[in-house]
């Protein structure tokens, strides 16, 4: 029996991809057609089908540009970029396609990483000039774009198997071709585009950061574009984030750490530089309230003593940032009327603490330029140190508003003993006009002595001389060796009248009688130093042999 027509059952055929899909899928991205049709003059009027075909585009590549792709990719960057100034409509289209380079570039065969890597160069030395675009928001989307590719959370959202077979380059890789490019160079110039706008180089100065993190190829790029001077220039700049200064001391630190001597020393001659650094220092030390106001205060002080060890005669004198800095090495142990001081306070805090610390590393330091030896003199920086060289626990001085605690006091007194050995030899008509020698032999003479003291001996200075006074003996020998290391009969003759041969060899024949089979390198730097002591004093003389 024959079914009539009107009853016959209708099948609906449901399927998720057809042929067509399909096909369209597989077809590659046609990049020439879509250059040429972007830069032919008689198509400028079709605006709506040039902005489509560019989200055409981000569609196809949703899970990130191919590498192979990128020279036809950078073509169209730039050519979007010149019809952004001409028309603002592209804008949207063109940021969407920036945004897209923060994925991870794919590779059609595990090959490709090699074989494309120069291209990739290119292509990101490329993008960075695409920052020459005076459109804001243009260049604050190439920065994050840059940023976020080389974050180690820079994942595609998508599962693995959704990269038709291609796989992405890993961030480690973006890294290390970033750093090959001319991205660098073209971010330090870019700070003079961009000096009025604090967002911008703040997002600039924090790539930076990212790319040049110990990495002395980075810095020396950096370097031949003036970076010491581009970054110091502008980082006193009103922030209410404080981000800026925060960003440009640490990325100046790292330069200063990591780049070539020659090549920083070259930018450091300038006075308004330090001026700058100067003034950045002097911010933070009237606004030392917070936790973060006195670790950038270090920070800065940081930067200024490696500026001082890279180039001792940078011009830290001639604009008076060295007297103010020695003024603060001798606060608050000696009194001073100096407007810098007077409402200036120091805490037990850690950060106090290392502040106190860098100053006396910070004295070391300028006392390498002979001009600051004047000062060094003025400033009374050495009674400061001499203050220190006392048995433990210090007495309270009457009228003393402040004292370290024990630990940090004796951490205190091994930095001056250790100041002090470098400084003291250049400065005889003070060794003798304090009566230097006098109190050292007493201090010795409490290094050797039976009084208990429990040193803590946390401190780099310290090591090796936990619940004892060894610490503190290592380091007088050692300011004693250097004293006579010069042959300034003078000195010779003031510690030999007080004792000190007698004193050293009966303590040396008590340590070799007590500690005759386990020496560590404590006793062994004692003894060392000891014997050279002894030597210096009794080479010439037959009596005191």
């Amino acid at each position: 029996e024959t079914i009539p027509q009107k009853n016959f059952p209708l099948v609906h055929v449901l399927t998720s991809k057809t042929e067509a899909d399909e096909l369209q899928k597989n077809e590659p991205f046609n990049f020439e057609k879509t250059i040429k049709f972007l830069t032919d003059p008689h198509s400028a009027h079709l605006l709506d089908r040039r902005i489509r075909i560019c989200q055409k585009l981000c569609r196809y590549y949703q899970n990130g540009f191919i590498i192979k792709d990128l020279n036809h990719l950078m073509k169209i960057l730039n050519i979007l970029g010149d019809l952004c100034q001409q028309q603002p409509n592209y804008i949207d289209a063109f940021v969407q396609i920036l945004q897209h380079c923060s994925k991870p570039f794919l590779l059609d065969k595990a090959t490709d990483g090699e074989i494309y890597s120069s291209a990739l160069v290119a292509f990101y030395s490329d993008y960075g000039y695409l920052l020459r675009i005076p459109i804001k928001r243009i260049q604050k989307c190439i920065l994050e774009t840059l940023f976020k590719s080389i974050q180690s959370s820079n994942k595609s959202p998508v599962p693995y198997d959704d990269y038709d077979s291609l796989k992405p380059t890993t961030v480690e890789y973006l890294l290390r071709t970033q750093r090959n490019s001319d991205l660098c160079e073209t971010l330090v110039k870019t700070l003079s585009l961009v000096e009025n706008d604090l967002s911008l180089r703040i997002l600039i100065i924090k790539l930076l950061q990212a790319l040049a993190a110990k990495h002395p190829e980075c810095i020396a790029k950096m370097l031949t574009q003036d970076c010491v001077n581009r970054l110091v220039l502008r980082m006193n700049d009103p922030d209410s984030t404080g981000e800026l200064l925060f960003r440009t001391i640490e990325l100046l630190w790292n330069i200063f750490e990591n780049g070539d001597e020659e090549q920083i020393g070259e930018q450091l001659n300038s006075r308004l530089t330090i001026s700058l650094l100067q003034e950045a220092f002097l911010g933070q030390i009237t606004q030392s309230h917070s936790h973060y106001h006195r670790q950038l205060r270090n920070d800065i002080l940081v930067v200024c003593s490696l500026i001082i060890g890279l180039k001792p005669d940078a011009p830290f004198v001639e604009t008076g940032f060295a007297k103010q800095l020695l003024l603060f090495a001798s606060f608050p142990e000696l009194r001073s009327n100096n407007p810098l001081v007077k409402n200036f306070k120091l805490t037990k805090s850690q950060e106090d603490f290392e502040f106190k610390k860098l100053l006396f590393n910070t004295v070391v330091v300028l006392s390498r330029n002979p001009v600051v030896n004047e000062l060094l003199i003025e400033s009374r920086v050495l009674l400061t140190l001499l203050s220190y060289i006392e048995p433990l626990p210090r007495k309270s001085q009457p009228g003393t508003v402040f004292d370290w605690s024990l630990s940090q006091t004796e951490d205190l007194q091994l930095h001056a003993i250790a100041a002090l050995t470098i400084l003291l030899p250049r400065f005889l008509n003070e060794y003798f006009e304090c009566h230097v020698g006098t109190r050292l032999l007493l201090f010795y003479e409490w290094t050797i002595s039976d009084d208990e003291y429990q040193s803590q001996g946390n401190s780099f200075f310290g090591k090796g001389g936990r619940h004892n006074k060894r610490s503190q003996l290592k380091y007088i020998f050692r300011l004693f060796r250097s004293l006579l290391s010069i042959k300034d009969e003078r000195v010779q003759i003031d510690l030999c009248d007080q004792g000190i041969i007698p004193s050293i060899t009966g303590y040396l024949r008590h340590m070799g009688q007590q500690k005759s089979i386990n020496l560590d390198y404590v006793d062994l730097d004692i003894i060392c130093d000891g014997l050279f002591i002894l030597s210096c004093l009794c080479e010439l003389d037959v009596h005191r042999k």
